[in-house]
C-alpha cells in the first residue's frame, strides 16, 4: 500500500500552526513556553512536525479534521484507535506505532503543555510496550567478512570507472559502505560529516573520525581512526568519486549525491538499502549493518565483546544481547553440520535396512523382525 505524505507545517490549519510557532518560539526566559523546545534537538523537532503532519493528513483523509476544532479538540482516544488502525492497515510494524504516539505525544506537550495527554502514551491505562506488543522481525546475522567481499568489488568497479557517473558513484557508496561496516556508527551523524570536521587525514595518511556528543544514544563523543582498507577506500572516493560530481567544491559535506547535493539520512539509507538488495536479495537498512557488525566481533572475540558498547555508542547489554544471539546462531550450525555428518556415515546402513525391510514385505515390523525406532 502507497504510504502517505505528512501535511506540510504550512498547510496546517491556523489553529495547529500558530499553536507550533507559538510554543517553540525560542526564548531565553526561565518560564516562558519556549523552553522546552529551545532543549530539543532539531532532529526531534523536525520529527514531531512530520508525525503530526501525519496525523492531521489521515484525519483530512477521514473527514475528522473539522473546522473551527482546537488542536486539543481533535486528539481523542477513538481517533487515535482508528489512527492506529489505519497505520497497521499500512503494514507499519508495532515500533513505527509506538514512534509516532510518542512523537505526537510530544507535540501535544509542547502546543498545549497545561493538558493532561498522557492517554496517548498509556491508551487503556497500560504502557505503549504491551498495548503495542513489538513483533520480532526476520534478521539473517550476516558475517561483515562476506559483506565486504561485495564492497572490495563494488570498488574495484569505481576504479574501473564502470557505474554512473563513470565510476563515482561506486567509489562513493564503496566507501560508505566499508565505513559502516568497519565502524558501523548510526546513519543520522554519518550524514553530517563535513571534510576536515568529522573526518580528517592523518600523518600516516589514514583518517580520523570524530563525531560530537549527542551522536549516540550514551551522549559520549565517538572518535577512532579508520582501518588501512576503509581509509584507501574513503581516499579514492575523496580523490577520484567526490570531486565528479557538479558543485563539489562549493560544500563541505562528505557525502554528496550525483548532482552534487549533500545526501541526508534518506539519501545514504537509500544507498545501503540498494547494495544489500543487490548482494543479498533483500533489503537491509543501515542498522542492520551494527547488528552484524556486533555479532560478527562477538563470534570472533567473546572475550571483547564489550569494548563493542565504546565503538558503536550503545550501552553494554545490547553488546551482551548479540553476543548471545551470535552463539546461539553458532550452535544451530554446529548442531546442523552434526547431523548432516550422521546422515552421510550412516547413509549406507540405511539403505540396507530398507531395502531388508522392503524384502520382507508389509508383516516384517508387525513380526518384530525389524524396528526402524532403532
Amino acid at each position: 500500500m502507497k504510504p502517505r505524505m505528512a501535511l506540510l507545517l504550512a498547510d496546517w490549519p491556523a489553529a495547529d500552526r500558530l499553536a507550533w510557532e507559538r510554543a517553540n518560539a525560542a526564548s531565553d526566559d526561565l518560564f516562558s513556553e519556549g523552553k522546552a523546545a529551545k532543549e530539543l534537538r532539531p532532529r526531534t523537532l523536525d520529527t514531531h512536525v512530520q508525525v503530526y503532519g501525519l496525523w492531521l493528513d489521515f484525519l483530512g483523509r477521514t473527514g475528522c479534521l473539522v473546522p473551527g476544532e482546537s488542536p486539543a479538540q481533535r486528539v481523542t482516544p477513538e481517533r487515535l484507535g482508528a489512527w492506529c488502525a489505519d497505520q497497521r492497515a499500512r503494514e507499519n510494524r508495532p515500533w513505527t506505532l509506538r514512534s509516532r504516539l510518542i512523537s505526537l505525544y510530544g507535540a501535544m506537550l509542547r502546543m498545549l503543555p497545561d493538558e493532561d495527554w498522557s492517554f496517548i502514551i498509556r491508551p487503556g491505562g497500560l504502557p505503549l510496550r504491551r498495548a503495542i506488543p513489538a513483533v520480532a522481525k526476520p534478521w539473517v546475522p550476516y558475517d561483515v567478512a562476506d559483506i565486504m567481499r561485495h564492497v572490495r568489488r563494488l570498488h574495484a568497479q569505481g576504479l574501473a570507472g564502470e557505474g554512473y557517473a563513470q565510476g563515482a558513484a561506486a567509489l562513493r557508496d564503496a566507501a560508505l559502505m566499508g565505513f559502516l561496516l568497519s565502524r558501523a556508527p548510526r546513519i543520522g551523524p554519518v550524514s553530517a560529516m563535513r571534510l576536515g570536521q568529522e573526518l580528517t587525514e592523518t600523518d600516516d595518511g589514514c583518517y580520523f573520525v570524530d563525531l560530537p556528543p549527542g551522536t549516540s544514544k550514551t551522549k559520549r563523543r565517538l572518535s577512532y581512526p579508520l582501518d588501512i582498507e576503509t581509509s584507501a577506500m574513503m581516499r579514492d572516493y575523496l580523490t577520484h568519486g567526490r570531486p565528479q560530481f557538479s558543485g563539489a567544491a562549493a560544500t563541505d559535506a562528505l557525502w554528496l549525491g550525483t548532482r552534487g547535493q549533500p545526501l541526508n539520512v534518506g539519501g545514504l539509507s537509500k544507498i545501503v538499502i540498494r547494495s544489500t538488495t543487490a548482494w543479498l536479495g533483500r533489503p537491509y537498512g543501515p542498522h542492520a549493518l551494527r547488528k552484524w557488525l556486533r555479532s560478527s566481533a562477538a563470534r570472533r572475540s567473546p572475550e571483547a565483546a564489550f569494548d563493542a558498547a565504546e565503538v558503536l555508542g550503545h550501552s553494554p547489554r545490547v553488546s551482551v544481547q548479540h553476543y548471545a544471539a551470535a552463539n546461539g546462531l553458532d550452535a544451530v550450525i554446529r548442531h546442523g553440520k552434526h547431523i548432516a555428518k550422521l546422515r552421510r556415515e550412516t547413509a549406507g546402513l540405511a539403505d540396507r535396512l530398507f531395502a531388508m525391510d522392503r524384502a520382507r514385505g508389509p508383516k516384517a515390523k508387525a513380526r518384530g523382525q525389524y524396528d526402524d525406532s532403532t
